[in-house]
């Protein structure tokens, strides 16, 4: 007895399936290799389980690059077709997760003159950062689409193809709207 009560303990299926998780996982064996029914059964379960798996894998795309939290859109007025239209501007981070690339990718893809600069800068401190709207994101995916997502750095008329497109919605490239760091406000999103 401690103070005054009994010394009881609690039973727990954790602590009981730690015990005994060998001797189970023996049992499962011998049943799985003996019993057909019981092996079909299984691999029926196994086939369901990765299928299901598979399927949520297409549905949702891994992001090859990581956003940081505080990389939020910028709400701007930027000029398309020569007027001045509020709208929000996303960082590289996101325009490459939503092309499927990563930054380097993107930042190679420039220099190399796969794709244009975007003509929107913000500019920081000690850096300068590249900034898309949606629109000009959505020109980018439907030319990859097209090329069913294989870019060649020799592909010419992939960045002829994006320069048009960003001009068919109204984005001046070779224009440059550097935006300073208090100039835009945080949309959100």
């Amino acid at each position: 007895m401690k103070n005054g009560k009994d010394d009881q303990t609690t039973w727990s299926y954790k602590d009981w399936y730690a015990k005994h998780a060998a001797e189970l996982a023996e049992k499962r064996r011998q049943r799985y290799e003996n019993d057909p029914e019981y092996k079909q059964k299984v691999l029926e379960q196994n086939r369901a389980y990765r299928e299901k798996k598979s399927a949520e894998a297409k549905k949702i795309p891994k992001p090859r690059v990581r956003i940081p939290r505080h990389r939020k859109p910028v709400a701007i007025n930027v000029p398309i077709n020569g007027v001045l239209t509020l709208k929000q501007l996303v960082h590289v981070g996101y325009f490459a997760r939503a092309i499927s690339r990563s930054v380097p990718t993107v930042h190679q893809w420039e220099r190399s003159g796969v794709l244009p600069r975007t003509p929107f800068t913000l500019v920081g401190r000690n850096k300068q950062e590249r900034l898309y709207t949606s629109e000009m994101i959505a020109v980018v995916r439907s030319a990859m689409e097209a090329r069913s997502g294989t870019i060649s750095i020799s592909d010419r008329t992939f960045h002829e193809e994006i320069v048009n497109g960003w001009k068919g919605i109204g984005v001046d490239i070779d224009a440059t709207l550097e935006i300073g760091e208090n100039d835009g406000k945080v949309a959100n999103g």
